[in-house]
């Protein structure tokens, strides 16, 4: 593929989700957060909301 022009890029979803939060900008990721919270109350146990919760405060620690 490589002599197509074609490249691969293989991210891990943490490379992945940081480059797009920081290209999407505030409103980006306050809509992405928004779009989670909905996902979270319709179909998400309270073991997912605790999850998520903890990986939100890791983020805004800067621990991720």
């Amino acid at each position: 593929m490589w002599s197509r022009g074609i490249n691969l890029y293989l991210l891990s979803i943490e490379e992945l989700v940081s480059v797009t939060m920081s290209l999407s900008g505030e409103k980006g990721r306050l809509e992405f957060v928004e779009e989670v919270g909905k996902q979270l109350d319709e179909y998400a146990r309270p073991t997912g909301r605790f999850a998520w919760r903890d990986l939100l405060s890791d983020v805004l620690d800067g621990a991720i």
